[in-house]
């Protein structure tokens, strides 16, 4: 039994670097979702911080 290969695979092609592309992109993903988050945080600090100002005042 023999299995197709062809004959010119780049190392993008092969199985081990799409996993290793797919792991890249999925840590990216949740890096980009993260700094969203800290973003949504320190947004959320600031009103906060507008607001107890404002009826501490």
């Amino acid at each position: 039994m023999t299995a197709f290969l062809p004959l010119a695979m780049s190392s993008q092609d092969s199985p081990l670097c799409q996993e290793k592309n797919t792991d890249e992109e999925e840590v990216a993903a949740m890096c980009l979702t993260a700094r969203s988050q800290v973003s949504q945080l320190w947004q959320m600090l600031e009103i906060f911080e507008f607001m107890w100002w404002l009826y501490s005042g």
